[in-house]
């Protein structure tokens, strides 16, 4: 059996030996090209891809980079503070953002006192200024701007806006307070855009008119 199996493997070997000799190169590569063609061909068509679902992904590091979360901790010495989130570099502006007072002219809101109000109180303006108020400035001077806010109860002199200085105060000088601060009042050009301080002003005059 083994003599019989032997025969023929060696006349398999010949006539293969002999195919390939009477083969050119060129036509070696021909057939193997042609051959992994048909492959491929029938390859496609047995494989039925299922749009339902997600194709099979490998090494997804290579295409899903990690991102970290803004607020979460990060290696003090990559990032200064060891936070992910950092503030924007110092004089950063975005995009048609207006700056009040560059070179630092108006020291006080008296020097401001001949800026005007570039708004006119129609009612978009009104509702406008009326909302900013209720969420930047009625915590300390109370919804109706006549003081009395829950903040004086700890200390925080937040006095009413509808007499006195306030009600005498130009538009802008009003406007520089807001933008700069004053006594124990903080800054709110961080989170009051420019426009949006004088809309404040006039919903204040609106308030101070008694209407």
């Amino acid at each position: 059996m083994i003599d019989k199996l032997t025969a023929i493997f060696e006349k398999q070997s010949a006539m293969a030996l002999a195919l390939y000799n009477r083969v050119s190169t060129r036509q070696a590569i021909l057939l193997g090209a042609l051959g992994g063609f048909c492959l491929a061909a029938l390859a496609s068509a047995l494989i039925v891809r299922d749009y339902s679902k997600p194709n099979r992904e490998i090494f997804t590091e290579m295409a899903y980079s990690y991102a970290a979360e803004s607020q979460r901790e990060y290696d003090a010495e990559v990032l200064p503070g060891g936070m992910v989130q950092q503030p924007a570099p110092e004089g950063t502006l975005y995009r048609g953002q207006k700056v009040y007072d560059p070179e630092g002219v108006n020291k006080k809101p008296e020097d401001a006192a001949g800026l005007n109000n570039p708004y006119k109180a129609d009612e978009a303006v009104l509702a406008r200024g009326a909302e900013l108020y209720r969420m930047s400035c009625s915590p300390c001077h109370g919804l109706n701007a006549g003081g009395g806010a829950p903040v004086t109860k700890y200390g925080i002199a937040a006095p009413s806006l509808l007499a006195g200085s306030p009600k005498a105060r130009s538009d802008g000088e009003l406007f520089h307070i807001i933008t700069r601060g004053f006594n124990t009042m903080a800054p709110h050009a961080a989170h009051v855009k420019h426009d949006d301080r004088w809309k404040i002003i006039l919903h204040l005059r609106d308030l101070q008119s008694g209407k």
